[in-house]
């Protein structure tokens, strides 16, 4: 799975990234530096969110609040990124545990080979 974008989607992964690394950051490859740095950019997203959404149930409609939330939100991107890719190449994470982060787990299959018989033709 890639990361979503929309933030009905986003919400949710960014929220099982945050609550399975902040206990068991290792377990993905990450240090508790990565737990953190996650964190400080999670949560001014999430809360920007909630307050939006809270506020567009109430019928009201804040450019300043979807500024907020779309800044907060592109912050955490670059971090989860980062994270994703980095948890994505690790050798070290199981493909397990990166399914349990919604992180794509590559197929390392070996590439087909050209039979040595066939090869480019000599001129």
């Amino acid at each position: 799975m890639a990361i979503p974008l929309k933030d009905t989607l986003l919400a949710p992964y960014a929220t099982n990234w945050q609550t399975r690394i902040a206990t068991g950051y290792a377990t993905f490859g990450l240090s508790s530096a990565d737990a953190s740095a996650f964190a400080a950019v999670y949560t001014p997203y999430i809360d920007a969110w909630t307050e939006l959404v809270a506020a567009r149930n109430a019928g009201i409609f804040s450019k300043e609040q979807t500024a907020n939330k779309t800044t907060a939100k592109n912050a955490m991107l670059l971090k989860l990124r980062e994270l994703y890719s980095f948890v994505q190449s690790s050798l070290d994470v199981s493909d397990g545990n990166k399914e349990l982060l919604g992180v794509k787990v590559r197929s390392y299959a070996p590439t087909p080979s050209q039979d040595p018989g066939q090869g480019f033709p000599f001129c």
